[in-house]
């Protein structure tokens, strides 16, 4: 894993709160702070596969979903719903056996990526129980919904991020 100190200080934010949460100290601010500390990691993840400079600010790229990127091409408006590859219920719970920082950040860049869908794949989810499930049969959610993904980041931002 390349670190810098914003990517170690957040996976160590990510880690003691999971912590906190198996002794039952676990309230509704800490959930907030576990999720904010997942999406620098994210932004962080994110820009290394662009080949960026690696820091925990937002890169300006985002998945999609087939149908999303299509409607999004025609009049760049976001009308959907960013959705998590994996349900963030699910991660956390996880993570929770993990004290390692190189195997929470091995299992956040596997696991954490955020998806844009539209309010009928959405609902999609919701009608097969996915919407903070995963499949039984090991098939990711989307495959289950017949959800196609769109295969590459997709740049949003006007400016280039730096």
């Amino acid at each position: 894993m390349e670190t810098n100190h914003e990517l170690r200080v957040n996976l160590e934010t990510i880690r003691n709160f999971v912590k906190l949460g198996l002794e039952g100290q676990c309230g509704e601010k800490n959930g907030v702070i576990v999720r904010e500390s997942c999406i620098n990691v994210y932004n962080h993840i994110v820009r290394c596969e662009l080949g960026l400079i690696p820091n925990c600010r937002n890169p300006g790229h985002y998945y999609m979903s087939q149908r999303f990127h299509e409607n999004w091409k025609i009049d760049r408006r976001y009308d959907g719903i960013r959705e998590h590859i994996v349900p963030m219920r699910i991660l956390v719970k996880g993570l929770q056996d993990i004290s390692d920082l190189d195997l929470i950040y091995a299992n956040l860049k596997q696991c954490l990526k955020i998806v844009w869908v539209t309010h009928e794949e959405d609902r999609c989810l919701a009608r097969l129980g996915l919407r903070a499930n995963m499949p039984s049969n090991g098939r990711s959610r989307y495959e289950e919904a017949a959800i196609a993904l769109h295969p590459e980041l997709v740049r949003t931002a006007v400016r280039a991020p730096r």
